[in-house]
């Protein structure tokens, strides 16, 4: 009994001594007491009140970028431009999408990277089905489901909070399925390597996020000493001042060099070995196992019909299946030409998101999921049977939740097509703004807070519906995520659409009021991305909507039943259409100053 209480304590301050030397736990208590960081961590996508983001009625053509052959639409103007550049170097859409993914990564620090995972769905032109890769962020094999019961804080700050990153395997396997075979892996990854390496100008999206997230920064002015004016300063960077990112751009040379993904993986390499030293110096649990073991899940992506269409999407722990779920529904109603934010049209889109919402809670890790059941006909029926065109559902337990929603959080989206009509839709994120603030100072890599997206055991939300068994922590498992890369092709099998949002839990909404604007109301691609968009996901139980949505649209949906609240832009879309033989990329300048490439057509 002795023996076993004194183990008991010896474990205890074990615990306590590994919390104790961690800053990062250190300061989470004050940081989550300050303003700007209370405000983000709730919602830590593109929500920055410094940054003037809003829809527009009148978007500028000139965002549209036309070409006969390959295009990107990417978050970040000059990232679209270097997956241009590997098109015209003879590389196919596998092979930029490597550099694209790296490059925003860099760029674009706090939205994604290589310390985080992503999705992607590709499609060659001269094969039926597509694929999808699924490289999200694994649970270290040291995770149990009640590891953040009580200190729920320590799923979004610090090492405990960071799973096995994915992306590099994901963009790794992805080039040697689909990959051209023009180009090495070096020649994709060396572009952006020489970017972060000479240095690029601060851009206003990310001046307005060091801006908001200054306080938390200078907590950690150590670890981002590159984010602050001549290094040595306590200002954050500002619009157009340089910026270099050496270490990631060191370490992204190691990878182009080692000619794979392998380096990264291997534990007793320069890359994991870091990456676990510093995530358990800040209260992680990372083994050389969790590196050595981790693998991508690649499967035959999720496939349905829409207004005679063929759309691809992701599964795995994605929400492929509810957008399918979604776009099973309204596939029933046709087309209605003009229909964006008529009454009855915007009910139907509206109660096609709440039942979306619905599926996703039945979705999680794709061995404990009810995915089949998600895309059935007999679950489409249900909605079907359920539904009245008159006014919302009385009460959103009518829409059958099965459990709590997840929230996710920031991503980064794009889209890429080739002169040879092969595809790739991706969606890559660290999830909160700055991942877990975990940054390690030999490889520059900025850990994720993926284990944010799990839910814990015996914690019903505010509506009194439990969490989801789909989504609890175990070993090696991915939490679920709100992304929906996608692609619909036409009856010729050439892409019509490549589309994928930012955005956390709205990322789905996005995307389906995108896809039905353009099939079902008719819109063109720029007005699609641009216009107000309107987001529901069942709990609360009201629609989310953008400026410049009528008065006479939010008072007919009230008569319908529906809550309106006002909200600031939350997503970003990225999108390419094929249109009277030519491919048009539009990116969403409109709330994260985003702008796509082209080929030209005499390249």
């Amino acid at each position: 009994m002795i023996v076993s209480s004194v183990w008991t304590l010896m474990a205890l301050f074990t615990v306590l001594a590994v919390l104790w030397r961690s800053p990062y736990y250190e300061q989470s208590y004050e940081l989550t007491q300050m303003t700007n960081y209370a405000v983000i961590s709730q919602d830590r996508g593109i929500d920055l009140s410094k940054l003037v983001r809003q829809p527009s009625l009148t978007p500028d053509g000139r965002h549209v970028h036309t070409t006969m052959k390959g295009s990107v639409a990417c978050d970040v103007p000059v990232c679209s431009q270097l997956g241009v550049d590997i098109l015209e170097k003879g590389g196919n859409s596998a092979d930029a999408a490597v550099t694209v993914a790296l490059c925003v990564g860099g760029i674009n620090m706090f939205n994604s990277g290589i310390g985080g995972g992503g999705y992607f769905v590709a499609k060659k032109y001269d094969e039926e089905e597509a694929i999808a890769i699924d490289a999200r962020e694994a649970a270290p094999l040291a995770s149990d489901k009640y590891m953040f019961k009580g200190r729920e804080h320590l799923s979004k700050v610090g090492g405990l909070a960071a799973g096995i990153p994915g992306e590099i395997k994901g963009l790794y396997t992805l080039f040697e399925l689909q990959g051209s075979g023009n180009l090495s892996w070096g020649d994709v990854v060396m572009p952006v390597v020489e970017l972060l390496r000479g240095g690029w100008n601060a851009s206003v999206v990310l001046a307005a996020v060091v801006e908001a997230d200054k306080k938390v920064l200078l907590a950690n002015r150590e670890d981002y000493y590159f984010l602050f004016k001549g290094n040595t300063t306590d200002q954050v960077i500002e619009l157009n001042d340089l910026v270099r990112h050496v270490e990631l751009a060191n370490t992204l040379e190691l990878i182009a060099n080692n000619g794979s993904d392998a380096i990264f993986y291997d534990p007793q390499g320069p890359i994991a070995s870091n990456l676990i030293k510093t995530a358990n110096e800040h209260g992680g649990i990372f083994s050389d196992d969790d590196f050595s073991g981790y693998s991508v899940d690649v499967r035959p992506a999720i496939k349905t019909r829409f207004l005679n269409n063929d759309v691809f999407t992701a599964g795995g722990s994605s929400s492929g299946p509810a957008l399918v779920h979604a776009l099973n529904i309204m596939d029933r109603f046709g087309e209605h030409v003009g229909g964006d934010m008529d009454p009855l049209a915007t009910h139907r889109l509206v109660e096609a998101m709440k039942w979306a919402a619905s599926s996703r809670s039945r979705l999680g890790d794709p061995d404990t999921n009810l995915t089949d059941f998600v895309i059935g006909k007999e679950w489409t029926q249900y909605a079907i049977d359920h539904w009245n065109d008159s006014h919302t559902l009385a009460h959103w337990m009518d829409y059958k939740p099965e459990y709590e929603l997840n929230q996710p959080h920031g991503t980064t989206s794009f889209a890429i097509v080739d002169k040879d009509h092969n595809s790739v839709a991706v969606t890559s994120t660290i999830n909160l703004l700055f991942g877990s603030l975990v940054r390690d100072k030999v490889t520059g890599v900025i850990l994720n807070n993926e284990m944010d997206d799990f839910s814990t055991p015996g914690v019903p939300n505010s509506f009194g519906v439990e969490p989801s068994i789909h989504n609890f922590i175990r070993p090696k498992k991915r939490p679920l995520s709100s992304s929906v890369p996608t692609i619909i092709v036409n009856e010729l099998g050439k892409p019509d659409l490549v589309i994928a949002s930012a955005g956390g839990s709205r990322i789905l909404t996005a995307v389906l009021q995108a896809i039905v604007r353009v099939y079902s109301y008719h819109m063109p691609l720029l007005e699609a991305i641009a216009y107000p968009r309107i987001h529901h996901q069942l709990m609360p139980d009201h629609i989310e909507h953008e400026d410049f949505i009528g008065s006479d649209i939010i008072e007919a949906l009230k008569e319908k039943g529906h809550s309106m609240v006002r909200s600031e832009p939350k997503t970003a879309m990225n999108a390419i259409r094929r249109w009277q033989g030519d491919y048009l990329a539009v990116s969403d300048f409109w709330r994260k100053r985003a702008e796509a490439a082209a080929q030209k057509n005499d390249s």
